[in-house]
């Protein structure tokens, strides 16, 4: 450490160190592992603090339509912090075992339904915790992962080759992933948010897409155009756009 070409050296890191990391996480942002790439991101601003990797974050979450929603989640009667370490906080009613969550570990990921949560493990698979009564947290056999959302009723999944997985009642049409994979057709899905009766998907290209019920409109979103990110109500639907304002149905 005396030695001045130490010095030197630890200079020249601290200043490629980040244009490596973001580097790095664009590869696994090509690869559709969006949560990966912000992951990595993250991980290196928390132990540097480079402003240019706080930057690149945000322009990723962006991108790809991950928002800082993922650390955050709210259900009927409940409301879920995810912590930096992994663990998950829980205020509000336990009634159908949503507790269970506080012994989680090793979540990147979390998101509230009706009666039920779900995390994202950092190995890309999903636990649940709640209610089951539509079969909503038939998830365990789901891997690699890259983003959740939980429906009031229902569970969905973006899997990192871009396919959907879905979980609760699989005859609705609020749980018809083939026909959002229809819809989006070459299009990659980044994101993906679920209400009461219906479902939603981010494209890469900025448009959104939708399958379920429509008695309030919420699935009227074929218009909308440069999304950054998006979020389901029970009966609506919001969209962030890139220039910071905000697109309704519902």
């Amino acid at each position: 450490p005396d030695d001045p070409r130490y010095q030197e050296l630890l200079d020249h890191y601290r200043r490629e160190l980040p244009h490596a990391v973001v580097a790095d996480a664009r590869k696994y942002a090509d690869e559709g592992r969006y949560r990966k790439a912000i992951d990595i991101i993250d991980h290196y601003y928390k132990n540097y603090g480079d402003p240019l990797l706080a930057e690149a974050a945000g322009d990723f979450r962006m991108e790809f339509g991950i928002s800082n929603s993922s650390y955050i989640a709210a259900g009927r009667y409940t409301s879920l912090v995810l912590q930096d370490n992994g663990t998950i906080v829980m205020a509000g009613e336990d009634t159908h075992g949503e507790q269970d969550c506080s012994s989680w570990t090793d979540i990147v990921c979390i998101a509230a339904g009706d009666n039920h949560v779900v995390g994202l493990r950092r190995n890309g698979t999903v636990v649940s915790a709640g209610s089951n009564e539509t079969d909503q947290k038939n998830t365990s056999g789901w891997s690699n992962v890259a983003a959740i959302a939980a429906g009031d009723y229902h569970t969905v999944a973006l899997l990192e080759d871009g396919t959907l997985a879905a979980a609760g009642q699989l005859w609705a049409p609020r749980c018809d992933t083939a026909a959002l994979q229809q819809l989006a057709g070459e299009k990659r899905i980044v994101s993906i948010a679920a209400g009461y009766l219906h479902t939603l998907a981010l494209l890469e290209d900025g448009t959104v897409i939708a399958t379920g019920e429509n008695g309030d409109l919420q699935c009227d979103v074929e218009s909308w155009k440069n999304i950054a990110a998006i979020y389901a109500g029970t009966r609506f639907t919001v969209g962030l756009k890139t220039d910071g304002t905000v697109v309704f149905a519902g």
